[in-house]
């Protein structure tokens, strides 16, 4: 509504008829009768298509009752004045009385102002009664005092839970340094031991002796063929004089001679730790050369291997290196009757 009331002010403020001075010349008119029917709700035909411009010049003069210039139409011109100032007239107090109809009385503007103070009242009791009201500050210091109180206990008791903890684990840590050194000197005494037992192969100094079978044919009809030939007991000769010249580590053609080795002959064939050996055969031995020097120049051992050497030709030679390869012992140690036990004083 207040739409038209704009519109229908905007009427009533236009020029009046302002028609062509020339034949046939468009006449503007302001339509007084459409504000009119906007303010009633009743729009006449007529006016309505004349405000929508639709009609031509001279049916807008017709449908206002303005007819061209002409001879006589003064007369007509003035009436149409009257006719207008009438209309102007009859569309202010229609005007008039659509405001009167929407304007609020005074006592109702009053009464929605005293509605509106009373509700923003309402509501702002409202909000103070749900807010949160303030804590009492000597409980919530009493509060923060307990809380900081149970922290500092908590605290005390991790510090003496982590002393705990560093003692254990320094004990623990002395009691696997005393097993680490255990377990190292254990396992220093067992390498020890297999070596001496020949379970390890073994580097060093030493010395290399070879004897291998004569070359010469023997002839006569008392020639005995033996002589001729490396036997079992001229080995086993050697082999004493090495370890009686302290010879740490012993083997005849890679055969490792432990505390079980047996060497004997079978029929021309010479058994070392139950496997058959053929010459030539080599023995090699880990030790100082020194004393074991001093054996084997010695006239007094090895008198037998040193005449057949001389009289039969058999082969007996000596070399010296300072590195002597000893391989480990590879056969399995059989004991039937040993077992271990306590040795009582």
């Amino acid at each position: 509504m207040p739409a038209q009331l704009d519109k229908a002010a905007a009427l009533l403020n236009m020029d009046s008829v302002d028609v062509g001075a020339m034949r046939g010349a468009t006449a503007r008119v302001d339509c007084l009768d459409t504000g009119a029917a906007l303010l009633t709700g009743r729009p006449h035909p007529e006016a309505a298509r004349l405000w929508s411009g639709h009609y031509s010049a001279s049916r807008r003069a017709r449908a206002l009752g303005v007819w061209r210039w002409a001879p006589g139409a003064l007369a007509e011109a003035s009436g149409y004045a009257a006719v207008r100032i009438g209309v102007q007239a009859s569309v202010t107090m229609k005007l008039t009385a659509v405001r009167k109809r929407w304007a609020l009385p005074a006592g109702q503007n009053l009464a929605l102002v005293v509605a509106g103070i009373v509700l923003g009242l309402s509501l702002a009791i409202r909000w103070q009664g749900t807010a949160t009201p303030p804590p009492d500050a000597p409980t919530a210091r009493a509060r923060a005092v307990e809380a900081l109180r149970q922290s500092e206990q908590e605290q005390e008791q991790l510090k003496a839970t982590i002393a705990s903890l560093r003692q254990q684990l320094a004990e623990a840590q002395r009691q696997a340094a005393q097993q680490t050194e255990q377990l190292a000197a254990i396992r220093a005494q067992l390498e020890q031991e297999q070596m001496a037992a020949g379970l390890v192969p073994l580097r060093g100094p030493g010395v290399v002796i070879v004897l291998d079978d004569s070359p010469l044919t023997p002839t006569g009809p008392s020639v005995k063929y033996d002589d001729y030939l490396i036997h079992e007991w001229d080995l086993r000769d050697v082999v004493n004089l090495l370890w009686n010249g302290g010879a740490e580590a012993i083997a005849i053609n890679n055969e490792r001679l432990v505390n079980t080795t047996s060497i004997y002959c079978v029929g021309s064939t010479i058994t070392v730790n139950d496997t058959r050996l053929s010459p030539p055969y080599q023995i090699r031995a880990i030790g100082e050369r020194k004393p074991i020097e001093a054996l084997l120049n010695n006239p007094s051992y090895l008198v037998l291997t040193r005449q057949r050497v001389k009289a039969n030709g058999i082969k007996f030679s000596v070399s010296w290196s300072n590195s002597v390869d000893i391989p480990a012992y590879s056969g399995t140690f059989r004991l039937r009757y040993a077992n271990a036990g306590e040795v009582k004083p």
